[in-house]
């Protein structure tokens, strides 16, 4: 598949915008910038966005979120769920927006944008991506639509739903302001219900993240479904996988549904997962199973039976609507929480993930196995001084996640990494060793 063939965007309801004032005050020091919420509200930077109606990026400099009406209707609210940033009472026309410092972006430029947000039944439906050049506002022609329901109740399998968006643009001639500018509106076309609410994500979701990738064409895009859970979108893994694959000159054109402590039998129950299959067209699909599943099933095939049936019922609906697509299917790793996941020890406990992986991707034809839980061992013996878990001892640090990215790259196009790749936020050292354990355990 050719890079003209590819839908080069997708939308985001939420919008960053750097600083609001003079490119004086809107120095920074990377192109990048990332909002990753962790913590308890209440701070000074947290007021702002209730009474200013910003939000700093946790990472990068010189940019923040701020929402804007479209002057019609009641005033937006803009409060915290937890600590989840939310805005209330948006109308059509009104918009989050993203603005950064544009300083050394060229005209012709990749933008990436990545974002996760929640709505309720009542907050708009639909939202359309801009970005302003010289001239105005320009439409990225991409649209997208909320989750539709961000309660935290028990109860149906589309409770607390997020949608992920992994956008790519391309922008024209930039202003001279020295800032990007980025919106996404409100645009339903029959009239909003009102009072409804729509939120970024909390940790370790990452709710918001800005690339510049460069104005160089990649040579060949992908188009990728993934459905997991926590385990992939700690640190927003996807969103590493994606910036990895470009930094190689392979465009990634992502459709994802995300929830933790998802099977694959709750995915499909879920309404976004069902939506995202349905697109259809997909060359591979990533799916990451809850984290203990394969090893149960490993364990007892006959108690866990549905742990089968689930991925190859999974596997079937993925093929109904791109029937040409590869599966991988990652096999995820170890860990010392919940006594080694009630395994007793990393090495029973990987033993079993190895070999449930297995005996799942041996049941349906045209599956691949990641060898994610491999890396980590690998990486654990290696470099221990690489911390490869959050601090729940289970889920993926930021290092983890890189790894699990770098691993399923290396699974998509059975190459090693380039001489200038993408180290996604982590130190160049510590990159470097992840890439190599990523490419010693896949392409050997």
């Amino acid at each position: 598949m050719t890079f003209i063939k590819f839908m080069i965007a997708a939308a985001v309801p939420l919008i960053l915008t750097g600083c609001g004032g003079t490119t004086a005050d809107c120095a920074r020091q990377d192109m990048s910038w990332r909002w990753m919420l962790e913590g308890n509200p209440g701070s000074a930077g947290d007021s702002v966005w209730v009474t200013e109606h910003k939000l700093y990026p946790t990472d990068g400099e010189g940019g923040f979120l701020s929402v804007e009406g479209a002057g019609a209707g009641e005033e937006m609210l803009c409060s915290f769920e937890g600590r989840r940033p939310a805005v209330s009472l948006l109308q059509a026309e009104d918009c989050f927006m993203f603005t950064v410092p544009a300083e050394g972006i060229r005209d012709g430029s990749f933008i990436e944008l990545d974002a996760t947000f929640g709505t309720d039944a009542d907050a708009p439906s639909h939202y359309r991506f801009e970005y302003m050049d010289r001239t105005g506002w320009k439409s990225t022609g991409v649209s997208c639509s909320g989750s539709g329901d961000i309660s935290t109740g028990a109860g149906a399998a589309d409770t607390y739903q997020y949608t992920t968006v992994l956008g790519t643009f391309r922008v024209g001639s930039l202003p001279d302001d020295g800032l990007l500018k980025i919106r996404c509106v409100a645009s339903d076309e029959d009239a909003l219900k009102g009072g409804g609410t729509i939120v970024f994500a909390d940790f370790g979701f990452v709710a918001a993240e800005i690339k510049d990738l460069g104005t160089k064409v990649p040579d060949d895009t992908l188009r990728v479904l993934m459905l997991g859970n926590s385990f992939t979108y700690f640190y927003g893994s996807p969103f590493m996988l994606k910036e990895i694959a470009w930094k190689e000159g392979l465009a990634l054109d992502i459709r994802t549904n995300l929830k933790g402590g998802q099977t694959f039998g709750d995915h499909l129950s879920l309404s976004l997962s069902e939506k995202a299959v349905k697109e259809g067209g997909y060359d591979f699909a990533i799916l990451q199973d809850q984290s203990q599943n394969p090893a149960r099933f490993c364990a007892d095939s006959v108690k866990y039976r549905t742990v089968m049936d689930n991925f190859i019922r999974l596997a079937a609906l993925i093929r109904e609507y791109s029937p040409d697509c590869r599966i991988i299917l990652d096999r995820t790793w170890a860990y010392d929480g919940a006594g080694h996941g009630g395994f007793g020890d990393y090495g029973s406990f990987d033993k079993m993930l190895a070999d449930g992986t297995s005996m799942l991707a041996g049941a349906v034809d045209r599956v691949i196995t990641a060898p994610v839980g491999e890396a980590f061992t690998e990486c654990r013996e290696r470099y221990p001084e690489i911390c490869l878990y959050y601090d729940d001892a289970k889920h993926p640090s930021e290092a983890g996640a890189y790894l699990k990215a770098c691993v399923e790259y290396a699974v998509l196009t059975g190459k090693d990494f380039g001489p200038a790749p993408a180290d996604c936020w982590l130190p160049e050292e510590t990159a470097s060793r992840l890439r190599s354990i990523a490419r010693d355990v896949v392409i050997r």
